[in-house]
């Protein structure tokens, strides 16, 4: 029976590998006939206990998340009596992730730490910087921001040690989130931006999806709507490319929102129940807590209070159910502002404090700031039995130098809005009329830029076409000089031209330089027409700049038939020697699909490593080139190569021998001209993980 089984289960597993979730199911329920779990071997046994897990990761995969955890404790039961800790830890990460889907936090978090623990045990880097980087979203979304920072800094340490560009994306992108609930958004800007580089060299679609909306939902809280719209309009498209519904639930609710700014409530509404339709199939409970509050919001500036609290007191519900704190803040905040608009002023008093209370625990600026705003309107209303005029001018002033401190724009809005409306209350006229200034003066500055008639017809693009007409229409001659030299030279080199220095040199350490040349050209040349060729030759060169520009190589020149290029160790470029390998590897790859003349076209690459020596050359037509003992071993490797082959020297291969995504396989030792015999290497393939 063992082998019958085995034999489905790896049919199973191979199903689920092709991300053929329902017919691994169908295989996995064909052996769940075979087997009775009282005549279980021991053998038998075990295996059982991966065919519940792979059961459980389906139905992981197609949202079935009860399933998924009813599976995946049965197959713990089996194999808790077994020594294979490898698979106990992977059906622990599995129980953690469905956990975390469902919004249950605090059981998340129980089996995460479970699996961490034995993830150390197994020293699996891998798997235990996944693991804190799960604990780090529960703190995260729970407001225990510290835990948060300190889980996702420890994860980053790891991904960073094995070179895990996709795992270094996630922590950048998580860190940048956490303080951007703290509301620290110099250090959140910082963090998405290193984010939105590494997404876009190594084409991480979602990745960059997600950084662009984040950046646009910073903009948005600092009241640049502008540059929100802008960030909102590259990261919806990709989010449905990819049919990313969590992601197309975030951007529909950041739309809403905007639309809420124009007053365009009936649209805004439609966007916000679209996000609750999307999160409420996806089983999201922080999506439709975060949902149900954006439409309160929207009932409460249409007045119709009653449906207000509604919607209010269920996102309340069901972030006190996930413990989501910095959320409960902000219901508890939404749910007193009703109370104070239906005049129930103790009622409302009585949430500010919680709201208050719950910010000050989280450090959340923004809450302590709109919070104290809040307060202070009521401190100011006659009607409540606690008025007192003085406690609210300390409460504002004390939300306006907070608002100061953080730059956040809105907050001072409506800072001086409130502080215009106490004075006028108090009959010191003066005072409130400059503070009514003062608000509509940042008013103009922060929402004037607005295209109010661009917004109202955006659906799935948002247009910023005026703008890019007007950035065109400002460029100089000064600022078309610079493109111009910054796109024939290095920017190293080009702004020490703009400067006006003469002599140009310099000395670069470990610079890694490729040859790639066209298999066949001459041959191929004598076949076609001048004209031909010409247009073939640039569209291979096109398609090698476009690669080049990617993965930030630096081009040097083409030589006939030949392409030049560089990699160095830059700010944008910390990885020169993985960057030019995986620049190599695209070339020969996306070769394939161009031709030359008649033929399919081949290049064959070479690539060594060592110090050089650049400059420029000439007064009024530059030309930069390099120069070097290891040009001259680069170029030796591409003529002693193969079509479509990638031939590296010794030294290369050390320098990326570390690197898990590479496959270097030995040539042996060649007699090259000019250098003697040399141990070189083929540089094969990005191994998948």
């Amino acid at each position: 029976m063992f082998h019958e089984i085995n034999s489905k289960y790896l049919k199973a597993k191979n199903e689920y590998e092709n991300s053929n979730f329902q017919h691994s199911l169908n295989l996995i329920s064909e052996i769940e006939t075979l087997i009775e779990i009282r005549n279980l071997s021991t053998e038998v046994h075990e295996l059982y206990g991966e065919v519940l897990l792979l059961c459980g990761l389906n139905n992981y995969y197609l949202n079935n998340f009860d399933i998924s955890i009813e599976k995946t404790l049965f197959a713990i039961s089996l194999l808790e009596s077994t020594t294979n800790i490898l698979l106990l830890s992977k059906a622990y990460s599995l129980l953690g992730s469905s956990y975390y889907s469902k919004s249950d936090f605090p059981k998340s978090l129980e089996y995460s730490k479970k699996t961490l623990e034995l993830r150390n045990e197994l020293n699996d880097k891998h798997g235990i910087s996944q693991s804190l980087y799960l604990i780090g979203n529960i703190h995260n979304v729970t407001g225990s921001y510290t835990d948060a920072i300190e889980s996702y800094s420890k994860s980053l340490k790891i991904k960073e040690e094995i070179y895990d560009f996709q795992g270094i994306v996630s922590n950048y992108i998580a860190l940048g989130t956490v303080y951007k609930e703290r509301s620290e958004y110099s250090i959140t800007l910082d963090y998405y931006n290193k984010a939105l580089e590494l997404s876009r060299i190594h084409s991480f679609t979602l990745s960059t999806a997600n950084t662009l909306t984040n950046i646009g939902l910073v903009h948005h809280n600092l009241g640049d709507f502008t540059k929100a719209l802008e960030y909102y309009q590259e990261s919806l498209p990709l989010f449905i490319e990819l049919r990313n519904t969590y992601g197309m639930a975030n951007c529909y609710n950041n739309i809403g929102l905007v639309y809420a700014v124009i007053e365009e409530f009936k649209t805004s509404l439609e966007f916000h129940f679209k996000s609750l339709e999307i999160n409420e199939s996806i089983q999201n409970k922080h999506g439709i807590a975060i949902s149900l509050n954006n439409i309160g919001k929207i009932y409460e500036t249409l007045q119709e209070f009653d449906k207000s609290i509604e919607h209010y007191n269920k996102s309340l519900s069901l972030r006190l159910q996930i413990q989501n704190k910095k959320g409960i803040a902000s219901s508890l905040k939404n749910i007193a502002i009703i109370h104070l608009l239906m005049g129930k002023f103790d009622e409302a008093f009585q949430k500010f404090q919680e709201s208050l209370s719950l910010n000050k625990e989280l450090d959340d600026k923004v809450g302590i700031i709109t919070t104290l705003v809040s307060l202070g309107t009521l401190y100011s209303n006659k009607e409540f039995s606690n008025y007192s005029s003085s406690k609210a001018e300390e409460l504002l002033k004390d939300a306006e130098s907070k608002a100061l401190e953080i730059s956040y724009k809105v907050g001072l809005i409506n800072v001086y809005i409130a502080l215009s409306n106490l004075y006028e209350q108090i009959a010191d006229f003066d005072v409130a009329l400059e503070y009514y200034k003062k608000s509509v003066t940042i008013e103009k500055e922060y929402f004037a830029e607005l295209s109010i008639q661009s917004t109202r017809k955006f659906e799935y693009r948002l247009s910023i076409e005026e703008a890019q007409r007007e950035r065109i229409i400002l460029s100089s001659k000064l600022e078309e000089q610079e493109r111009l030299l910054h796109d024939i030279l290095p920017s190293s080199i080009a702004k020490r031209i703009l400067k006006g220095e003469k002599t140009i040199s310099e000395h670069i350490e470990n610079a890694c330089i490729l040859f790639a040349d066209i298999v066949g050209f001459t041959e191929i040349s004598q076949t076609i027409s001048s004209d031909e060729m010409v247009m073939n030759l640039n569209q291979i060169f096109q398609n090698f700049d476009s690669l080049a520009k990617k993965h930030n190589i630096e081009k040097i020149k083409t030589i006939g038939d030949s392409y030049m290029a560089m990699s160095t160790q830059t700010n944008d470029n910390k990885y020169p020697s993985v960057a030019i390998a995986m620049f190599a590897l695209e070339l020969v790859e996306s070769s394939k699909l161009l031709k030359f003349g008649s033929k399919p076209l081949e290049v064959r690459i070479g690539i060594h490593i060592g110090d050089i020596v650049s400059g420029v050359i000439g007064g009024h037509k530059y030309s930069y080139d390099i120069w070097g003992d290891v040009v001259n071993v680069a170029s030796r490797m591409e003529s002693y190569s193969k079509p479509g082959k990638i031939h590296i020297s010794e030294e290369f291969g050390n320098s990326i021998e570390s690197h898990p995504e590479f496959e270097i396989i030995p040539r042996g030792e060649i007699s090259i001209k000019g250098k003697g015999t040399m141990n070189t290497y083929w540089l094969e393939k990005i191994q998948k993980k």
